[in-house]
């Protein structure tokens, strides 16, 4: 069984590695022509990449994560999983 996620509701959550790291927070997501999301796009900055103004800034780096990484997401976080 499927759960629907809406974007709206992931963009500017924080995502966290396994370790309890934070990774930055969801910039965007990346969906498949069958409207599956397939990867999160993060960045610690996400407003900047949100506005396309992220090559501007030294140091800004967005991150490309495969959403079977991701191990649960609450209110609060996405957890992704070792590996």
């Amino acid at each position: 069984m499927s759960r629907r996620i809406r974007v709206a509701d992931l963009v500017g959550t924080p995502v966290v590695a396994a370790s309890g790291e934070r990774l930055g927070h969801v910039i965007d997501l990346e969906v498949s022509p069958a409207r599956e999301v397939t990867a999160i796009l993060t960045g610690r900055r996400g407003w900047l990449s949100r506005l396309r103004l992220g090559q501007f800034v030294r140091g800004h780096h967005e991150q490309r994560i495969s959403w079977r990484r991701v191990d649960r997401v609450t209110a609060r976080e996405v957890r992704l999983r070792d590996g």
